[in-house]
């Protein structure tokens, strides 16, 4: 049986002068490559907030050539969701 990757918000999606709360970018530990980043792209995610409330998203689409990846969330994340990890399904 294989362990579920651990990944970890590093930064909110940026597009010009505006931050997008709803799209993340996360980095799965061992995926160093677009290539194997892209086999990512579909797969849903979880972030659990500390009172326990679930916000689910899906990986959209990679982020540059060094296997991060963009996840977009149902609602915005809070800002404490930084740096922390979510659980891909």
């Amino acid at each position: 049986m294989s362990e579920k990757p651990r990944a970890v918000i590093l930064r909110f999606h940026v597009r010009g002068p505006a931050y997008y709360t709803r799209d993340t970018l996360i980095k799965i530990e061992g995926v160093d490559s677009r290539g194997k980043a892209a086999q990512f792209i579909g797969r849903s995610v979880v972030w659990k907030s500390k009172k326990g409330k679930l916000f689910r998203g899906r990986i959209i689409k990679t982020h540059g050539c060094k296997g991060v990846l963009v996840a977009r969330f149902n609602k915005p994340l809070p800002g404490e969701a930084l740096s922390t990890t979510v659980e891909l399904l």
